[in-house]
């Protein structure tokens, strides 16, 4: 799990990983996504998740 200190910090990091191949998948736990968070898969497939603050 990364925190960032907002939405266009983390963008910046997804605009990077999407220029290197790597595209979103799908959050196993849908409270992620639901609270604007986007999930990416490592190359062992574990999943990274993104989240544009902290959560409370």
């Amino acid at each position: 799990m990364l925190y960032f200190a907002g939405e266009s910090a983390m963008y910046e990091v997804v605009q990077r990983l999407g220029e290197a191949g790597h595209e979103p998948v799908g959050a196993e736990n849908p409270y992620w996504e639901e609270n604007a968070g986007m999930t990416f898969e490592d190359p062992d497939g574990w999943r990274l998740v993104l989240m544009p603050r902290p959560v409370l």
